[in-house]
C-alpha cells in the first residue's frame, strides 16, 4: 500500500502522498471513507474538489479526482457516483492493424479495483541486446525504449518502432502518452488474444465506467495496449512488446487522437509527472 498522510478537520480532510495530494469534504468525503479511504480501491486524492468538465456534468457538478477513479457529487438528487476503470469488453473494441480478436473473445467485464499508483520498481533497463539496431526501414524500430513488467510478471519492451509498424512511433500518432502506456502496464495483466506458436499476442483494455449503487450508467472512455509477448519473431531474441496504444468509445470508433487529459484514475491524470 502507498503510505502517505491526512490531516482531519471539521469541514474536510487533507491527504498527502508522494504521488499526490487533494482536500476532501461533505459527501465526497463520507463516499470515500465508506469505500475504505486511502485503503480502498480509490487510494489518495490527486485533486481537492474541482468543477466537472462538461463532458462529465450528468454525474453531478464537482468532483475529485483520486490514484484509483474518481467521486461525482450531483447537487440536485444529492448522489454521489464512483469512476473507476473496468475490464473492457474485449471483442467490442475496434480492430487496428489486425491486432485484436475478430472472434467473441471477452475479458469478465467485472467492477473491479485496480492497484493504486506507480510501482517504480516494476519498470526496469533495456538489455543491451535489444538495441543499436540500424536500418533505414524498419531495423531501427526494434530498438528497446522502454522496459516493463506488467502485474502478471510478464517482461514487456516498449520499441521505437516506426509509424507503419509497432511500438512508440505508432502509439504516439494516436497522441497516446508514454505515461499512460507505462501505468497500464504496470498495473494490469494481458488478455491473450492469439497464441498461436511462434505469434502469441495479448491486448491490456480497459473501459473507464460511472455509476453508483443504484444503477451503472455510462462507460465513457476506453484504453488499449496491443503487444506481442513471444521472442520467436523478435531478430534480438526478445519479446517484441508493445505494438500500438489507442483510445476508444466502447463498442464505438477508435479515437483517432486521444484527449490531452485522460479520465482520471490509476494516475493518468497530469498530478503525476510524465516521465517523458
Amino acid at each position: 500500500m502507498l503510505n502517505g498522510r491526512r490531516q482531519e478537520f471539521q469541514g474536510g480532510s487533507i491527504y498527502w502522498s508522494p504521488l499526490s495530494l487533494g482536500a476532501i469534504g461533505g459527501a465526497i468525503r463520507d463516499k470515500y471513507n465508506a469505500l475504505g479511504a486511502e485503503t480502498g480501491p480509490l487510494s489518495y486524492p490527486t485533486t481537492d474538489e474541482i468543477a466537472t468538465a462538461l463532458d462529465e456534468a450528468d454525474y453531478g457538478q464537482v468532483k475529485n479526482e483520486f490514484l484509483g477513479g474518481a467521486l461525482y457529487y450531483d447537487s440536485f438528487t444529492q448522489r454521489v457516483r464512483y469512476g473507476r476503470w473496468i475490464d473492457s469488453l474485449i471483442g467490442n473494441v475496434p480492430s487496428d492493424d489486425a491486432i485484436l480478436p475478430t472472434s467473441s473473445t471477452t475479458s469478465d467485464n467485472h467492477l473491479e479495483s485496480q492497484p493504486p499508483g506507480v510501482q517504480p520498481f516494476m519498470q526496469t533497463p533495456c538489455d543491451p541486446a535489444t538495441q543499436g539496431h540500424t536500418g533505414t526501414n524498419a531495423e531501427a524500430g526494434w530498438n528497446c525504449v522502454f522496459r516493463f513488467v506488467d502485474g502478471g510478471g510478464t517482461g514487456i519492451n516498449v520499441r521505437e518502432g516506426t509509424k507503419r509498424t509497432f511500438g512508440q512511433a505508432h502509439y504516439k500518432r494516436h497522441h497516446v502518452e508514454d505515461r499512460w502506456v507505462e501505468l497500464f502496464l504496470q498495473g494490469h495483466t494481458p488478455i491473450d488474444i492469439d497464441v498461436t506458436p511462434g505469434s502469441r499476442r495479448a491486448t491490456y483494455a480497459k473501459d473507464y465506467f460511472v455509476g453508483d449503487e443504484y444503477d451503472f450508467e455510462d462507460h465513457r472512455m476506453g484504453f488499449k495496449i496491443g503487444v506481442q509477448l513471444d521472442s520467436a519473431n523478435s531478430p534480438d531474441g526478445h519479446q517484441v512488446g508493445v505494438i500500438t496504444s489507442f483510445c476508444f468509445v466502447p463498442g464505438g470508433p477508435k479515437i483517432p487522437v486521444c484527449p490531452e487529459r485522460m479520465p482520471p484514475g490509476l494516475g493518468f491524470t497530469r498530478t503525476v509527472p510524465l516521465g517523458e
